[in-house]
């Protein structure tokens, strides 16, 4: 387990894997080692000659028996483990691993991984999710009515493009033009969208109001900054500075000793960013429950299904399956037809979607950006 941890460390090193991986990785097998490390378990299984079947099926008994923290910290409530099969499935890759002569070299010739077909494809039904999402329709524009400024601003591109509630972190005015909102991937500052696929969204023109509006006046840099950075109660050493300036400030910081692992290196991207005025998906989060609770929201619903809420609406406007992924940033898949179909029509399929499905979301935004002051008409006009 730990020369497992150790290839993987190395390999996020080299960029080939996300250094949050690693850590999921290292959370999962925390519960294998507290299984091995039991005395009745040593003593049946003494070696790893000895994990076979038995051994599979007693790790996943053992799974189905840990507690595990709501919020991952210590001192909140205990619950069953969602997803005991993550946990065999990581296990699975690091037995994989050792077994490989190119890999780990650490098990012998011959042995058979005991948690191949484990049984868990015929342990879960498929989840269909019938009904409306936890986050209605309905509630999304009470959302939108109870928003500040600054909330609207923030939650209104979630709402209408769904996108993941982290990616606003990286999202700069460089990338943002007249017809354009792309949500990239920035290798000069260690950051890749899941899956490092790329996206680039139509810019509508309730969505251009609120992203060019006078609420912050910078026209480099990051698109979104903490509030107190934005009211000028804080004043950060690197607000306003262009990406250019942030990449050169990141690359600088690097050259320090010491910092020589993609963990140390993501540290320091996202000091940098916090020292631009940068907002993280802990704020997102936090400005998301004050909302939420102030509406009665309840806890099933999370900022989430936002996404789930977008994605429904695009499959309900009839928006092909290509669209829907590429504007969801999800995995095309790899089926010949895939390479052969090119989405030539983004913008037109996407008005679509907004004429049928998202126009009450469009119409409570322009309504809400008046209410609150927003011009909506100038930037209409350019």
């Amino acid at each position: 387990m730990e020369q497992f941890l150790a290839d993987l460390h190395h390999r996020a090193d080299a960029g080939e894997i996300d250094p949050r991986t690693v850590r999921r990785y290292g959370a999962a097998l925390n519960h294998y080692r507290g299984f091995v490390e039991q005395t009745a378990i040593q003593r049946q299984f003494p070696h790893i000659s000895s994990a076979n079947r038995d051994f599979a099926l007693s790790l996943m008994a053992y799974l189905n028996t840990v507690q595990v923290p709501t919020n991952g910290r210590a001192n909140s409530p205990s619950r069953p483990m969602r997803r005991p099969d993550y946990v065999l499935d990581v296990v699975r890759a690091m037995y994989c691993w050792a077994s490989e002569l190119e890999r780990g070299k650490l098990i012998p010739e011959g042995f058979r991984n005991p948690f191949f077909r484990h049984g868990r494809n015929g342990r879960n039904a498929a989840t269909v999710h019938l009904g409306e999402p936890d986050i209605t329709m309905a509630m999304a524009v009470d959302f939108i009515n109870a928003c500040d400024a600054y909330q609207l601003r923030l939650f209104a591109p979630l709402m209408i493009y769904g996108l993941r509630s982290a990616e606003p972190c990286f999202l700069v005015h460089e990338h943002l033009d007249r017809d354009w909102m792309r949500v990239p991937c920035l290798p000069e500052l260690a950051y890749q969208t899941k899956g490092r696929r790329e996206k680039q969204l139509p810019l509508s023109p309730c969505i251009a109001a609120l992203l060019k509006s006078p609420l912050q006046s910078a026209t480099v840099g990051l698109l979104y900054l903490r509030r107190e950075a934005m009211t000028g109660m804080e004043k950060p050493l690197l607000v306003g500075k262009s990406l250019d300036d942030l990449v050169q400030e990141f690359r600088h910081r690097c050259t320090a000793p010491k910092v020589s692992t993609a963990a140390n290196r993501r540290r320091l991207r996202d000091r940098v960013l916090h020292d631009a005025g940068g907002i993280t998906y802990d704020h997102i989060v936090a400005e998301f429950k004050k909302l939420a609770r102030a509406l009665g929201w309840p806890r099933s619903a999370t900022i989430k299904d936002f996404r789930h809420l977008f994605a429904t609406c695009l499959e309900n406007a009839g928006m092909p399956e290509h669209y829907r992924k590429f504007l969801l940033g999800q995995s095309p898949g790899r089926a010949a037809i895939v390479t052969y179909t090119h989405l030539n029509e983004i913008r037109q399929r996407f008005n679509e979607a907004v004429e049928k499905t998202l126009s009450p979301l469009v119409e409570a935004i322009e309504r809400r950006s008046r209410d609150l002051g927003i011009n909506l008409q100038s930037t209409n006009e350019e």
